[in-house]
């Protein structure tokens, strides 16, 4: 019952997803942000000198405002992409915290069969030494050869060797449980457990191959190429934005005005087409709709997987109640 918590608090890489997790819902929001006004500044000083005319030293200084209108929908786009990704990140730390937790409750019940093992061994050999005492009575009575004695001894020299075995083998398992639960010293840890009593055969969960955390990962990932995808093939659509500026032109940019100390003023609408990124925005679409077209065929295996997975585990736990 403790397993389920112990992980998420003291696994690393468990922790490591949930912030990876956070990081990208802080990500998300993108459409609201894309449309709030964009603000610059810039001063500073020069010394100018134009021909024969005597050096002179003046400052300069502007403040910059634009105003995003209309980007082809490209900042809707990346809002999704966003949102995915912020998704496909939840998901990868379940699939995290479940593969953990998994790992450890292997461990956990490895570790009680072990020890079940182990008990088991030593009544064994208590047993042995009992029949061992017994034959070596009878032999120095003269009512039996010592062979019977002879095998005793060497079914207690092959007990020791299991238990020492078995022994070895927990203390790795131990380990790997240590390593799970993030306890340094493994050696610590104690189970005093058994093994619960199964009356009937317990059905397995019979989920819907669509909702399988590896076949949702791969509809994200599928879905995040194929909105980058969109995106890149609307180059053609043009960029619109409200821009204005005010401030004090420097000699180099505006030498008359900037002389005369006359501030300028100036407001307008820029529509921008980069027909250059547009050709490689064209490869690019065609990259992502590639990557999608793997991860939907991704999709496609991860529900034939889980479909095999779910009769095989119906079988086996019906081969092993039967035993």
């Amino acid at each position: 019952e403790e397993l389920p918590e112990r992980v998420p608090e003291k696994k690393e890489n468990v922790e490591a997803a949930k912030l990876h997790m956070k990081a990208q819902e802080n990500r998300t929001g993108r459409l609201v942000r894309s449309f709030l006004p964009q603000i610059s500044g810039v001063g500073g000083g020069e010394q100018f000198k134009s021909g024969s005319d005597e050096a002179k030293s003046q400052e300069f200084w502007k403040v910059e405002a634009s105003l995003n209108l209309y980007r082809g929908g490209r900042d809707q786009i990346e809002d999704e992409i966003r949102n995915s990704v912020s998704d496909l990140s939840q998901k990868s730390f379940q699939a995290e915290y479940r593969n953990e937790l998994k790992e450890a409750r292997k461990a956990f019940w490895k570790l009680i069969a072990l020890n079940q093992l182990i008990s088991d061994r030593k009544e064994v050999l208590a047993k042995n030494s009992q029949n061992l005492s017994a034959a070596r009575r009878r032999a120095g009575a003269g009512l039996t050869t010592n062979a019977d004695a002879v095998q005793f001894e060497l079914h207690r020299i092959r007990l020791e060797r299991e238990v020492t075995s078995l022994e070895l083998e927990r203390d790795v398992t131990q380990n790997q449980l240590g390593v799970a639960i993030a306890i340094d010293d493994h050696k610590t840890i104690e189970i005093a457990a058994d093994f619960p009593k199964i009356t009937e055969i317990p059905k397995p969960v019979e989920a819907p191959h669509d909702r399988l955390l590896a076949v949702s990962i791969n509809q994200n990932y599928e879905q995040i190429e194929q909105r980058k995808a969109d995106q890149s093939s609307r180059w053609w659509l043009p960029r619109v934005d409200l821009y204005s500026n005010y401030g004090l032109p420097s000699l180099s940019e505006d030498y008359d005005r900037g002389l005369q100390r006359r501030k300028e003023w100036v407001a307008g609408l820029r529509v921008t087409i980069d027909l250059g990124q547009g050709f490689e925005d064209r490869n690019e679409a065609l990259v992502r709709q590639t990557e999608a077209a793997s991860f939907k065929m991704k999709v496609q295996h991860a529900m034939r997987k889980g479909q095999a997975q779910s009769h095989e585990r119906s079988h086996d736990m019906s081969t092993l109640f039967a035993m």
